[in-house]
């Protein structure tokens, strides 16, 4: 896990074109497997994919009804037969065309795996096995948000080192300097972290801080400290 900071940026220097005609697979197969958890906050689907709340909701509202055709809505994503993986991934991309900008698909395999996440409420919509039966349509349930207090820096200078940032950030973090070293951030590539895309900070921070061993507010504090920075 040494290399978490460098495997996160060389699969957003190596992304290519970051524009809206071709939106490059994530060199990291975690990255997609991330954001296709429940850990993910649904904010932070909707920048990553560059889609905003009503594509989601259509996203969802359709997978509703194709994942239990195509899946076995009794296994995990990583259980699932990969041909019949690559199908809904196809016919998703032919009913909603706005998915087909990501190379490979990966934007569509990342709402496939935020709906299998919440597979339990689809098994008792086995339209595959039952093709004439009705099924409703279950709601698929909320991560709820935590609501905290906007963290801010508590320096008014810029921090130059990894060790001065975390000291700055509120709550103060500096106990997880050597969690982060540990996983590749050093000083001299403080500014490297600084400068990386929102999206791509929060997945090598997520990654490091995954499991709960982190509270949620050091996470919090410390997004927030580096968004503020980058700016």
């Amino acid at each position: 896990m040494s290399k978490s900071f460098v495997l996160i940026t060389n699969s957003w220097r190596k992304s290519g074109d970051r524009d809206n005609r071709l939106i490059r697979k994530p060199m990291k197969a975690s990255v997609i497997s991330w954001l296709g958890s429940k850990a993910v906050r649904l904010s932070e689907i909707y920048e990553a994919l560059r889609i905003d709340s009503a594509q989601m909701k259509s996203a969802q509202n359709l997978l509703k009804e194709l994942v239990p055709e195509y899946l076995d809505v009794n296994k995990r994503f990583r259980d699932q037969d990969q041909m019949s993986v690559e199908s809904l991934k196809r016919e998703l991309q032919r009913r909603m065309p706005s998915l087909n900008r990501y190379e490979d698909g990966w934007g569509a395999e990342v709402l496939i795996r935020r709906v299998v996440s919440y597979r339990h409420s689809l098994v008792n919509c086995k339209c595959r096995s039952h093709p004439r039966v009705v099924a409703t349509r279950p709601t698929m349930p909320t991560p709820a948000s935590t609501s905290l207090p906007a963290p801010v820096l508590a320096r008014a200078r810029a921090p130059t080192s990894l060790e001065e940032f975390l000291h700055s950030v509120e709550p103060n973090s500096s106990h997880l300097l050597f969690l982060l070293a540990r996983h590749g951030l050093s000083d001299d590539r403080f500014a490297e972290f600084i400068a990386l895309p929102p999206d791509y900070r929060k997945a090598f921070i997520r990654l490091v801080f995954h499991g709960g061993q982190v509270p949620d507010k050091y996470i919090q504090g410390v997004l927030a400290a580096a968004e503020k920075l980058s700016h």
